[in-house]
């Protein structure tokens, strides 16, 4: 993940003290040794490829809140005994957060099978996280609700209404699409409200991240209850954003076939 403008500026606010604790812990574990693609048409065991899989639990303590995942520096190695090679893993599955941003699950996995001749099995590695402390609340101006009306929060915080229409399916009757060239992770909640202030009953509805050539856009789309004329836009921002290096230490329980 490339975080761009603003984020350079959050990142180098220390947070207060030292780096917070974060827990680690073994969330889960899946073994595919036989797929059985081929004898139920493409229906394959656990819907898995062969191989291992693992969820790695993290929690945070105190203040410190869990933000974001960075996968490109995260390094996480399967370790069966002290002389045979580790097993690399990769990141598998989106990793999911919690709404409070206290915990996080982060999955890992490998097309490699467990050997029988193992002497023990362990996790180890690091995960690299974006962390934060604190929120602040940002409001933006009242703005056309009309596509391709900009929506400022800040210097380095402005969307552009990239779509506007009703929705492919769902009950509320308009969809409003959000657009902005960086990264968001500082981002924790968005609310809208119409020209008077009066708040707008919505739903997030998706969001999406397209990267090229070192340049990045992010869609994040709402469904609303009603169209207003004007749109004010509320975020709940993330302050003193600060990457941390979790290490990773967990043993494995599980059984060779």
């Amino acid at each position: 993940m490339q975080l761009k403008s603003l984020l350079p500026l959050l990142l180098s606010v220390p947070l207060l003290g030292q780096a917070q604790e974060i827990e680690t812990l073994l969330a889960g574990v899946r073994i595919v040794y036989q797929d059985m693609a081929d004898d139920f048409k493409n229906f394959r065991t656990f819907n898995a490829q062969n191989g291992l899989a693992f969820s790695i639990g993290l929690r945070g303590t105190g203040s410190t809140r869990l933000i974001d995942f960075e996968k490109e520096t995260s390094t996480i190695h399967l370790l069966t005994s002290d002389q045979a090679e580790p097993i690399a893993l990769q990141p598998g599955f989106p990793s999911r957060f919690s709404d409070d941003a206290r915990a996080a699950r982060i999955e890992f996995k490998s097309d490699a099978l467990p050997p029988a001749e193992a002497s023990f099995y362990r996790l180890e590695g690091s995960i690299s996280l974006l962390v934060a402390q604190d929120q602040e609340t940002i409001l933006s101006a009242a703005t056309p609700f009309e596509k391709g009306s900009t929506v400022s929060l800040g210097e380095d915080l402005v969307f552009k209404i990239e779509k506007l229409g009703k929705p492919q399916w769902g009950e509320m009757p308009v969809q409003v699409s959000l657009q902005i060239a960086r990264d968001i992770p500082e981002i924790a909640a968005f609310r809208f409200f119409d020209g008077t202030g009066k708040k707008l009953e919505m739903k997030e509805a998706g969001s999406s991240r397209m990267g090229m050539f070192n340049k990045v856009t992010v869609t994040r789309t709402f469904n609303l209850a009603e169209k207003p004329e004007a749109l004010i836009v509320e975020v709940d921002v993330w302050q003193n954003l600060q990457k941390q290096e979790v290490p990773v230490a967990l043993a494995v329980p599980f059984p060779t076939p």
